[in-house]
């Protein structure tokens, strides 16, 4: 029986009784509305209303699997929530009818000016996201250097400072997900793929960074980005040896405008340090292989990790690949010298800012395009060869220098406009080959831009 609070609807039926059919009915545009209705909802709001039992096709299924899906698979979790709980377009309309066909309540529905809120509330957070990667990024950076080459602190150590750092990345991932639980991991990490695969990258990644960070001993911060400019050359050139790119005259050209640019940039330092070149160019190296292990180790497999388990399962193996140089290189000149001082504040700053660097590129990537991460990274770069010049004594750029990172920069633009021409044609092709092999449900998202800063 219905209460007669409940809302009504007259209805006229004209029925032949003798063959037990309705012949045609009458009612008000009120009936009307709330059929039409029915019309304007989308096929995923249906499946949401009956609870995943519409019985239409494939939907039921479609919709479960997108709603196991882990939210790292999206790039934002609004992104899920939209497919699993589509909003309708005549929301507002079907808010007013008697007969009620969605159960979005009314304060949930859009308006013109709290949607203008909303979306100027979201932007800024976005903004605020993408300036902080940026000031926590270059100011890594500008610690990192500082630590290494000030008189104050006298710790010309790179690889027990990359050490440290490694070190604290993993005893802080670890206490955040299995001591606090505060942060999630993907599971299926299995033994073999950590030996055949993780153990390789992680390698490379040691490399990376003690390479990387040795090249500021010897070269300014400005003149160390100009030459982490050539990244896309390395990592194509290895590519292309490995089987993973394709040699066109259009990447070509591209190559050629970057390594220009390089040179020139080179070509007008005024005081260049070849050994830190050496040492700067082999972190470029190491760090592109290391985006070469990733594609044929991980993504070959079908294994997918986005950031912050890459941290939990990288960090450690990094730290012991750090821990055999630094025994036979740095340990026994830091036994002899007793004129270094680390204070334990200043440590724990700079191992802090290098976690918060790693989280701060887990959330632009999370919360932004992957073009929007890369024009970051170019704005970042050409702030840091700036900043520097204004900071540190042994930076002084000339016209030459600029006019050469400007060409570079410009061959790195044109190298991520490609690259993220070609990614979706190469995600669909994943994606039908991850039909196939179903037990791969992980998810890889790692930036691929140099991560000599944040360690």
């Amino acid at each position: 029986m219905s209460n007669d609070d409940e809302p009504k609807v007259a209805v006229k039926l004209f029925i032949d009784k003798e063959k037990k059919r309705v012949l045609y009915a009458e009612s008000s545009t009120e009936f009307v509305d709330v059929l039409f209705s029915f019309l304007t909802l989308p096929l995923g709001r249906i499946v949401h209303l009956l609870g995943k039992r519409s019985q239409v096709g494939c939907l039921d299924e479609l919709y479960k699997s997108v709603e196991s899906l882990s939210d790292d698979h999206f790039q934002t979790k609004a992104c899920k929530a939209m497919l699993l709980s589509p909003c309708n377009a005549a929301a507002a309309h079907c808010s007013q009818l008697k007969v009620k066909v969605d159960d979005i309540p009314i304060e949930h529905i859009s308006r013109p000016a709290a949607a203008g809120k909303a979306a100027w509330r979201d932007g800024a957070v976005t903004y605020f996201h993408l300036l902080f990667y940026i000031a926590i990024s270059g100011g890594q950076i500008f610690f990192n250097k500082w630590v290494l080459s000030s008189k104050e602190i006298n710790f010309p150590y790179p690889v027990a400072l990359t050490l440290l750092h490694m070190l604290f990345s993993s005893v802080v991932c670890f206490a955040a997900t299995k001591i606090f639980k505060v942060i999630k991991i993907d599971e299926g990490m299995t033994t073999d793929v950590y030996i055949s695969s993780v153990i390789p990258i992680g390698a490379m990644f040691a490399m990376t960074l003690w390479l990387g960070n040795s090249a500021y001993l010897y070269i300014s911060v400005a003149f160390a980005q100009m030459l982490k400019a050539i990244m896309p050359v390395a990592v194509f050139l290895l590519g292309t040896a490995f089987g993973l790119e394709e040699m066109n005259c259009k990447m070509l050209a591209i190559m050629s405008v970057i390594s220009v640019g390089v040179i020139v940039a080179s070509v007008g330092e005024i005081t260049i340090s070849w050994v830190g070149v050496v040492y700067q160019m082999g972190g470029v190296v190491a760090e592109a292989l290391r985006l070469i292990f990733i594609e044929i180790f991980l993504k070959k497999k079908g294994v997918r990790l986005n950031l912050i388990s890459m941290m939990y399962y990288v960090s450690p193996c990094s730290a012991f690949c750090l821990f055999i140089p630094w025994l036979f290189l740095e340990k026994p000149k830091m036994d002899a010298s007793v004129s270094w001082n680390f204070p334990p504040v200043t440590l724990f700053l700079n191992c802090m800012c290098t976690f918060v660097l790693n989280l701060s590129v887990f959330l632009v990537i999370s919360r932004t395009s992957a073009l929007t991460a890369r024009v970051t990274g170019v704005v970042r770069d050409w702030s840091v060869v700036l900043l520097s010049a204004a900071i540190f004594a042994d930076t002084k750029l000339t016209f030459i220098n600029i006019v050469g990172y400007a060409i570079a920069i410009v061959g790195v633009v044109a190298y991520n406009n490609h690259k993220l021409g070609v990614k979706p044609q190469t995600n669909q092709q994943q994606g039908a080959d991850s039909k196939v092999n179903q037990g791969s449900h992980q998810h890889v998202d790692m930036p691929l831009n140099s991560t000599k800063e944040s360690s």
